[in-house]
């Protein structure tokens, strides 16, 4: 299995274009046994950051959200948002990726970004709003076992301070 490890501090252009570090490139051409033009990623936007994932992680999450059932509102919804929230995209011979406009947007990225290798994908954070991230993990690793709040720490999917998810 393949790991996207670190982060590596670039530049978006004025045209949405990043160059993506060539480990984390690397990593992504061995895991799709493409490279160059041919690579894609599959970029969805969460929790203010985008996240590009490759085919072979893409794939389970598309099998989740269509296992959901159309006869009901909450999973038609969840499946609706899932999918219409999605682009795909690619690298070109240089080995950047373009971000369309609504996705910056979205996601804040002008001028200095992080990407981030989060093992079994990447994520691409305006600098901002990655020292927030760094500030919370911080603060975090900081807390006493009797200060963090319910189940954290056992359980990674459950909330963390500052969680917005309530």
């Amino acid at each position: 299995m393949s790991e996207y490890l670190s982060r590596h501090y670039q530049t978006i252009d004025p045209k949405g274009r990043i160059v993506l570090p060539g480990k984390l490139r690397r990593v992504a051409e061995a895991e799709t046994g493409t490279s160059g033009d041919k690579l894609q990623f599959y970029l969805v936007e969460f929790d203010g950051g985008l996240s590009l994932y490759t085919e072979r992680t893409w794939r389970p999450m598309v099998q989740h959200f269509l296992s959901y059932s159309d006869h009901t509102y909450r999973q038609r919804q969840a499946k609706r948002l899932f999918f219409f929230g999605a682009e795909k995209i690619s690298c070109d011979k240089q080995g950047r990726i373009t971000i369309p406009q609504p996705w910056r947007e979205k996601a804040d990225l002008k001028g200095p970004v992080v990407v981030v290798g989060v093992g079994d994908h990447i994520e691409i954070w305006s600098e901002e709003r990655f020292r927030k991230l760094e500030e919370e993990r911080d603060k975090f690793a900081m807390m006493e076992p009797a200060d963090l709040p319910a189940g954290a720490g056992a359980d990674p999917s459950g909330p963390l301070p500052g969680d917005r998810r309530g």
